[in-house]
């Protein structure tokens, strides 16, 4: 029995795998760049340049965030460990093969969330806009997380390179910022399901809901529609990549 085996039996596979994820991003240069300090710096220089906080402010950033944090660093690393072999050799230990995806995306995923607070943070002191649904605003996170998570597996199924993944997220990205703008130019209580179904246009009208609607989420108007969207957009996604993404590099 190897050290490695060993060591999948004492922890749960998938939190190792995390663990090791979380290293291995910080130690790329590339990939952690993208995944801190540039999204970081994206919300100082907003704030800097506008001191009013805005719920529609405060989706943008989030969204951001996701683009960056999640998606575009989760396929550069998927990308990145399939050329490495890492991929095939991870899915031939102990771990199970969903142990593998979550260990995988947890590590981007808590950047995010990281990250999350401290644009809650920023916005309630800088932008003097607290949330004033916190409950709402988790939504938005959680599922936010999930379905670029799972865009990203799918994006990945397309990568051969991390630097190839600089072209390939584009559509993703495209999609995400284009929901988002076209759910900010549309009245909150006007927003159809079309809107909602696309990635990004969800995930705006919660984290606007969450700094514009005070109470629990089960009495906010409208709050379910956006999370049953992101719920089946990240369903359609995660299905896709299940069927699509490669463990080993094209031979």
């Amino acid at each position: 029995m190897t050290d490695t085996d060993t060591r999948f039996r004492r922890t749960p596979g998938w939190l190792v795998v995390a663990g090791n994820e979380l290293r291995l991003i910080m130690r790329n240069k590339t990939v952690a760049v993208t995944a801190t300090l540039v999204p970081l710096a994206m919300i100082v220089v907003m704030s800097l340049g506008d001191g009013d906080g805005s719920p529609g402010m405060a989706a943008m950033h989030l969204v951001m965030l996701l683009g960056f944090s999640v998606y575009a660093t989760t396929t550069m690393a998927l990308a990145h460990r399939r050329a490495a072999m890492f991929l095939k050799r991870l899915r031939a230990s102990p771990v199970p093969s969903m142990g593998i995806v979550a260990g995988l995306a947890c590590g981007p995923v808590l950047l995010f969330f990281a990250q999350s607070g401290l644009l809650a943070a920023g916005h309630a002191v800088a932008g003097d806009m607290p949330p004033r649904d916190p409950a709402v605003l988790a939504a938005a996170v959680v599922t936010g997380a999930v379905t670029c998570a799972a865009l990203a597996f799918l994006t990945a199924s397309f990568t051969n390179t991390p630097e190839a993944a600089q072209l390939t997220t584009m559509p993703g990205f495209m999609v995400l910022i284009g929901g988002m703008l076209w759910v900010l130019n549309t009245p909150a209580d006007e927003v159809t399901a079309v809107q909602l179904a696309i990635p990004g246009g969800a995930v705006t009208q919660l984290a606007r809901a969450g700094f514009t609607t005070p109470g629990e989420i089960a009495a906010v108007p409208g709050v379910w529609s956006p999370v049953l969207a992101a719920v089946v957009v990240s369903t359609v996604c995660c299905l896709l990549a299940a069927r699509l993404f490669r463990w080993e590099p094209r031979s």
